[in-house]
């Protein structure tokens, strides 16, 4: 190692000790002094090397630490400098910032990569007895275990102040919002919003869906139908009839329906972002679902489905 570093010092033109003697590796094994200057420098280099180092590739990665945050004490220190006080702020940490950044890179949670593989060496036999000396460092993504549900309670929140509003505010003045016909013949979005007719796909207690009316047909009884599943007709034959036992002065297939259409609002919240953007309740309280020939959901009969 000595005998190199002597060499690199003659590669840039220092030949010479402080003193004036020749730098000859030779007497470097017989002359103390010489020895351990030599060898001080190849510390002295490696450790600012090693320091630059880590400092572009912090740069690289995490962009330049002279910009990082410092934490600082909430409380400022005061001192007196000749007959005036002053507030100091006291600096805590100087890595605060850094440790943030820095987490991808230094805790990815996998291995880091060393070594060409098995499969690396039989696709490129040429590998062999070369040196792996440069790594791809990419951060690793992972879902939260919480995202799902934290994103199922905001939707459910909405559609149930949607809902809420729709039935508990029927004596306002709703005058100024524009209605329409919600129906498979209405607007771009009223045919998202009815049930037939749209490719709105829906998943339902376990099963998915084409559509909401794929779902009700399905499960209108109050039992799942397999022929209504596997049939594409809108009203399949010889599916099971709709279930209109009284439950808490509804009929059954109603609060099946309603429990298909807050799955669709919750399952696609743009839906629910359409109708606030057009006057939220107020939007449904002016409109109607006038379709032929269904007396039970149409507005001109019993209105269930508004």
């Amino acid at each position: 190692m000595i005998d190199a570093y002597v060499q690199k010092f003659k590669a840039v033109g220092i030949d010479k000790t402080k003193d004036g003697s020749d730098i000859n590796a030779s007497d470097a094994y017989h002359n103390s002094a010489l020895a351990e200057n030599l060898v001080l420098s190849v510390v002295g280099n490696f450790v600012a090397q090693s320091m630059i180092s880590v400092i572009e590739i912090e740069k690289i990665f995490s962009g330049d630490p002279a910009f990082y945050k410092w934490k600082y004490s909430r409380k400022k220190e005061r001192k007196i400098i000749g007959d005036r006080a002053y507030d100091f702020e006291v600096l805590l940490e100087k890595d605060t910032d850094k440790i943030k950044r820095l987490g991808a890179l230094l805790s990815p949670g996998s291995e880091l990569r060393t070594d060409f593989s098995t499969e690396d060496y039989q696709k490129f036999p040429w590998l062999k007895g070369t040196k792996y000396v440069n790594a791809t460092v990419r951060d690793v993504k992972a879902k939260s275990i919480f995202l799902d549900e934290t994103r199922d309670l905001f939707t459910r929140q909405m559609v149930a102040d949607v809902l809420r509003n729709s039935k508990n505010n029927a004596d306002l003045d709703y005058s100024g919002v524009k209605g329409e016909n919600i129906s498979s013949k209405g607007s771009e979005f009223a045919k998202l919003l009815t049930n037939y007719g749209n490719e709105v796909e829906v998943e339902f207690r376990g099963k998915k869906f084409r559509n909401a009316e794929h779902a009700y047909q399905t499960w209108k009884s109050g039992e799942f139908d397999e022929v209504a599943y596997n049939s594409n007709a809108k009203k399949p034959r010889g599916s099971k009839s709709a279930n209109t036992t009284q439950v808490n002065g509804q009929s059954t297939n109603y609060w099946i329906m309603e429990e298909i259409l807050t799955e669709k609002l919750k399952q696609h919240p743009e839906l629910v972002k359409g109708i606030i953007e057009r006057g939220g309740d107020a939007y449904l309280f002016n409109s109607t679902h006038n379709v032929v020939g269904d007396r039970f959901w149409e507005s001109s009969g019993q209105n269930k489905f508004m």
